[in-house]
């Protein structure tokens, strides 16, 4: 699915994927190490990756949502629901935050606990 999105994307901004980029298969970790090392030119990422990179000064060339429809994992709740249980959400949005060090694959590493801290209390401010 990133291939094709990455393709899409490149597309729309006047590149040839055959001709002007060449893909490179590695895991989301690799990708933001290869960009951040200059090993790459570009990557597609998804969250916190995509926050890590722009906190290294990257841009935003594309993304998916914005070429294609795809599946992704959220958490949806209805307004009633935010309103009358707006405590449980905010735990579950920390508890998600604590656990996710310990997660093969996951940036939460590269994150300080008070940077985590900080994005869930903006997550509730949003809510």
């Amino acid at each position: 699915m990133t291939a094709v999105m990455t393709r899409r994307i490149l597309q729309a901004k006047g590149l040839d994927p055959q001709k002007d980029i060449t893909l490179l298969t590695m895991d989301t970790h690799a990708r933001l190490q290869s960009l951040v090392t200059g090993k790459v030119a570009g990557g597609m990422m998804a969250p916190p990756s995509t926050y890590l990179a722009q906190d290294q000064g990257f841009k935003i060339f594309g993304r998916g949502r914005d070429y294609m429809r795809y599946l992704q994992t959220g958490v949806v709740a209805t307004d009633a629901a935010i309103k009358q249980k707006r405590g449980h959400l905010v735990r579950f949005l920390e508890s998600v935050i604590e656990i996710l060090p310990g997660q093969p694959g996951s940036h939460a590493s590269l994150y300080s606990e008070e940077t985590l801290r900080e994005r869930c209390a903006t997550c509730a401010q949003n809510v």
